[in-house]
């Protein structure tokens, strides 16, 4: 076919490049008729007349035009023909090359039939394979019939294929299955589910045709054959499982019955003390319905049984280790109480490894009654713990156990008289033996020496032996060695009323000696003082050289009370760097608190030595005076503690008596304490703004918002006396936020309003700061008034923000990059350390108010002034100077290039309305559209 292929191209290539001889005679006739044309016009050139020269050259001329025509033609068909003849020639070529591809292609299809042929063989055989070799029994369903089963059918069913194929299975309709006609509904639902699409199961009980009964799984799925909706329904025999979980079944039946004939009440719990198992005792015991109980928590199943114990503890299993034994009391329904003995044994199941409890309680009152009964004679030589003796009425030994001969250290007591072997500190032995022998025990706490000569403590119980035959002849006196536990109690005694740190006497002890004083000069009064002192600047000491350096130093501090003060004072530790002392003044000639005070501050000039740390303290004391400034212990230690915060107050290393002017300013910041928080409440409270100006220029650079308390009949409370009760009280956080909300709604007014004081200044509290919360606080306020950070600025006291540093520089950075601008307040006055600035993002300085007050007059005050416009300058940010009160100090701080003023030379604190009077009045350019905020 190539061969052809390849020769009929040849051919047909030869056949179109040979000319033929019709297209060289056309050629050859329009050429010699332009000769012949040529020829003729220059004889008709030559002839004489022109009239028949010009139409004989007319008619040459048409002949001409026709001729070349007609040559033209006759080219254009000599063309086609050629490209005609082509075509011929390729279409037997491209015939050829379809038939040699068809050739090919039937060969491949003869092929893939073949294979085809054989996968088809082998997916039948392989089919045929797993339908009849299949241990479970497979029908396919159609329509309601079945039209196809394996040999399992009839093996599992028991009848001929007869029965099965043609139609509805015969052993799935109700004559043959367990249940007849509802279970045939239900495998008959399970069929239209699967031809629906949903897979489905079912258990049933299939009687054969030899009448045995036979426990089937169905699984029935749906699939399409032939296009047309099929069942495929498997079945597996389950006879045996179901045999054995029958088998279970009984078992478990034998052993609830076993478990609820036990008299006593058992329980199994789980791992989480859930409750598995509870017998007919248990629930009688409890009153208590099985099913409800079982499954729920043992501590939800107990009753309450009037805080005595419950006889089946909820203990977790991991508490519990093999088998524990305990008794535990019940108060019954009757109201008896009953001794139970409990048993609980933890195991695991071998198949889960999950772990149990297995508890049963025991009613064994009677027993122990019994018990109690024989335990004197039975247990009182060999168990008991305590010695026990048997006594004559005399006092004569009958008998004793090894535990007394030991407590005696005496080998032979039998036969002597109790009296002759230890020296007992009882009144009267012989009349109280006599009076136990009439049937009155004697019990109580005893000392006694006994031959080595050793002091003991004994708790000694005489009774009468009523199991004797002779019950008035025979006593029982037990003995308890306690002396361990008074040497402990005592111990416990002091270590309760003394420090552990210093061994003074704490609070307790101190209270009770007041207590005693007063009392015992109730009829005879006789005055006698207390101190309060505290430590001044302990905490910077505890937090610099660590709190054993602290702990130390208060060794020291009590040592040195107790040289200066000596036998005279009762000195206490209340705990901290709190410490206290009584001047009871037993003796006319002994020092007076007054004096004793003074000696004490003198001493706390000079240093205490630490190691290699040398520290120095203060003390501040309160005096109060019995019975002038109190008559009972609550009132004096009142006076004292208000008198010696009046002296911290006052600085360190001082002391005050109190005086009924204390007591008037404790109960005024009681009574504001009390007021402020009932105006955060329901108002009274207001801001006042004082705006701040440009050193150099004047221009208004924004204000500080204030709060002012108004009181209802007019006067005003100075934020000096209600700030500070504010942050001792707890309110300080709640007043912060009132400040913030007001001047967030002053703010949103002026921007709508086109009034520009921003930023507003407001001062933040070290408690706001300290806050875990704050900033998120401070962004829920601008949310809810709409407000923008950058409206605000945010003042925080050097003091506070170095408190917790760590803390502190966390929070201000946070604040700095959600745009609130934040400046240090009273820069200047507090302890930090400069270092901490560049750890700030911070923006303002704002030097305080005593250093401008004096810029003046005072060299000292210019310089640090000068110092910290510089640092502020250096550090690039902005410098404001609060407390400007005459035009001297202004220039001064012009001069000294500070960038913003504020102060009562600038304007006096102002409501918001009379500062928007004030600024329409003063800065008219401060009152345009503020774009920037919004």
């Amino acid at each position: 076919m190539d061969i052809f292929r390849n020769q009929s191209r040849t051919s047909s290539a030869v056949s179109v490049s040979d000319p033929r001889p019709e297209h060289q005679s056309a050629v050859g006739i329009v050429c010699e008729l332009d000769r012949f044309f040529d020829a003729l016009k220059s004889a008709l050139d030559s002839c004489d007349a022109p009239q028949e020269q010009e139409s004989l050259f007319e008619q040459f001329e048409a002949l001409r035009s026709g001729i070349t025509a007609t040559a033209e033609q006759l080219r254009e068909t000599e063309l086609r023909s050629a490209a005609l003849a082509r075509a011929q020639a390729d279409a037997i070529v491209y015939s050829a090359e379809v038939i040699n591809e068809l050739e090919e292609t039937r060969h491949h299809l003869c092929e893939a039939r073949a294979a085809a042929e054989k996968a088809a063989t082998d997916t039948q055989r392989l089919a045929d394979t797993i339908f009849d070799r299949t241990h479970d029994t497979v029908l396919v369903l159609y329509n309601g019939v079945c039209v196809s089963c394996n040999d399992n059918a009839v093996l599992l069913f028991g009848c001929a294929k007869e029965d099965i194929l043609g139609s509805w299975p015969r052993p799935l309709t109700g004559e043959f299955l367990n249940g007849q006609d509802v279970t045939a509904q239900h495998v008959q639902a399970l069929y239209r589910a699967a031809l629906a699409g949903e897979t489905g199961a079912t258990e049933v009980g299939c009687y054969r045709q030899d009448g045995r009964l036979v426990w089937c799984e169905l699984k029935m799925s749906g699939f399409r054959m032939q296009e047309a909706q099929h069942v495929l329904m498997t079945v597996c025999d389950i006879s045996s499982r179901k045999q054995f979980e029958e088998e279970l079944r009984r078992h478990r039946d034998f052993l609830n019955n076993i478990i609820n004939a036990v008299p006593d009440p058992l329980y199994v719990s789980d791992q989480q003390q859930h409750l598995v198992i509870a017998n007919d005792s248990y629930c009688s015991l409890f009153d208590v319905d099985r099913h409800r109980i079982v499954g729920r928590n043992i501590a939800e199943v107990l009753p309450d049984s009037g805080g005595i114990p419950q006889p089946i503890s909820a203990e977790p299993v991991t508490a519990i280790a093999g088998s524990t034994d305990e008794e535990r009391i019940q108060r019954h329904s009757d109201g008896m109480v009953r001794v139970h003995s409990i048993r609980r044994s933890a195991f695991h199941d071998a198949v889960t490894g999950a772990a149990y409890v297995v508890g049963i309680s025991r009613d064994i009152t009677e027993e122990r009654r019994h018990q109690k009964r024989l335990s004197l004679l039975a247990s009182v030589f060999n168990n008991a713990a305590e010695g026990v003796a048997i006594l004559t009425r005399d006092g004569r030994i009958v008998e004793a156990n090894p535990r007394l001969m030991e407590m005696f250290g005496c080998d032979l007591l039998v036969g002597r008289c109790l009296a002759n072997v230890i020296d007992l500190s009882i009144t009267d032995l012989a009349n109280e033996l006599v009076r136990v022998s009439h049937g009155t025990p004697w019990a109580g706490k005893i000392a006694a020496t006994l031959p080595s000569g050793e002091e003991h403590w004994y708790w000694l119980s005489l009774s009468r032996n009523d199991t004797s035959d002779n019950p008035d002849e025979q006593l029982i006196a037990l003995f308890s060695d306690v002396t361990q536990l008074e040497n402990s109690q005592r111990q416990l005694q002091r270590q309760a009323q003394h420090d552990n740190l210093t061994g003074l006497p704490n609070r307790r002890f101190f209270r009770t000696y007041v207590e005693d004083l007063i009392k015992s000069h109730e009829h005879h009064p006789e005055s006698f003082s207390i101190c309060f002192m505290d430590l001044d600047e302990f905490k910077d000491i505890n937090d610099s050289l660590g709190h054993a350096i602290g702990d130390q130093l208060l060794v020291e501090v009590a040592k040195r009370l107790t040289e200066i003060l000596g036998s005279q004072a009762f000195i206490a530790r209340f705990g901290g760097d709190e410490f206290a002392a009584v001047f009871p003044r037993r003796r006319a000639h002994d020092e007076s608190a007054e004096d004793a005070t003074q000696r004490l501050l003198e001493s706390f000039r000079q240093p205490f030595t630490l190691g290699e740390n040398e520290v120095m303290i203060g003390l501040s004391i309160g005096i109060a005076s019995y019975p002038l400034d109190g008559n009972d212990v609550d009132t004096m230690m009142s006076s004292a503690d208000i008198a010696m915060y009046v002296a911290k107050s006052a600085g360190k290393n001082h002391a005050r008596h109190f005086s009924h002017e204390m007591q008037e300013r404790a109960d005024q910041r009681h009574y504001l304490q009390a007021e402020l928080r009932k105006v955060l409440q329901g108002g009274g409270l207001s801001l006042a703004f004082q705006p701040k100006t440009c050193a150099r220029t004047g221009a208004l650079r924004g204000c500080e918002a204030l709060v002012r308390w108004k009181r209802p009949d007019g006067s005003m409370i100075p934020p000096s006396d209600f700030i500070p009760v504010a942050e001792q009280s707890g309110v300080i956080t709640q007043l912060g936020e009132f400040v913030i909300c007001k001047t967030l709604e002053y703010c949103r007014d002026w921007i709508h309003r086109g009034i520009d004081l921003f930023p507003v200044a407001v001062n933040i509290s070290p408690s706001q700061l300290r806050s875990a919360h704050f900033v998120e606080r401070l962004m829920e306020l601008l949310s809810e008034h709409g407000a923008d950070p950058d409206w605000l600025e945010l003042e925080i006291t050097e003091n506070a923000m170095v408190d917790d540093i760590e803390h502190t520089i966390a929070t201000v950075n946070r604040l700095g990059d959600l745009g609130f601008r934040i400046a240090i307040d009273d820069f200047g006055t507090g302890y930090s350390s400069l270092s901490y600035l560049r750890f700030f993002q911070i923006h303002t300085l704002k030097i305080d108010r005593s250093f401008v007050s004096e810029i003046n007059t005072d060299r000292n005050c210019a310089a640090i002034a000068d110092s910290i416009i510089s640092l502020g300058r250096g550090l690039g940010l902005t410098v404001v100077a609060e407390g400007v009160e005459t035009a001297d100090q202004l220039k001064a701080l012009a001069d000294a290039k500070c960038d913003i003023v504020q102060g009562f030379h600038i304007g006096r604190p102002m409501t918001a309305e009379n500062i928007e009077r004030w600024v329409l009045s003063t800065y008219s350019d401060s009152v345009r559209q503020v774009s920037g905020r919004h």
